[in-house]
């Protein structure tokens, strides 16, 4: 997971979402309304031929989509959006998506998928609402 030192500003300039849901596609319009051409979406199979044929949830926004069956390069972020049955598969769509400084986001619903996740790549910090900021439980690694 992300390697920068605590409190570095390192840009973020290649951002991959896994769930092209509801979530997912509203972050990923929103990232690329800021900057186009750093956002896209991994799916693999079906899903994928279906983002590329269709779009997501019928809007237009030509968002690029990774196969996730063929090499990519690692991301600086990854969201993961899909629903809890479907996570297992998505780490193991995400493998090429993920460096060793790619911070990992999940905002999924349940308690676990930030264990499931981190049990697959590295775990990273636990971070906490402390006032206006946040404090980690760990440094990650």
């Amino acid at each position: 997971m992300n390697k920068n030192p605590p409190g570095s500003t390192a840009p973020v300039g290649r951002i991959y979402i896994i769930g092209a849901g509801a979530v997912g596609a509203a972050y990923a319009s929103i990232f690329y309304d800021m900057a186009p051409g750093c956002i896209y979406f991994i799916a693999g199979g079906d899903r994928f031929e279906r983002l590329q044929r269709e779009g997501v949830n019928g809007k237009s926004y030509p968002i690029p989509v990774l196969n996730s069956g063929e090499p990519f390069p690692a991301a600086d972020l990854v969201i993961f959006t899909v629903k809890h049955h479907h996570l297992d598969q998505a780490i193991g769509e995400m493998k090429h998506g993920i460096g060793p400084n790619t911070i990992v986001i999940s905002l999924m619903n349940g308690i676990d998928s930030e264990k499931r996740i981190g049990a697959a790549y590295g775990h990273g910090e636990d971070p906490l609402r402390h006032g206006r900021g946040h404090r980690c439980l760990t440094g990650g690694k």
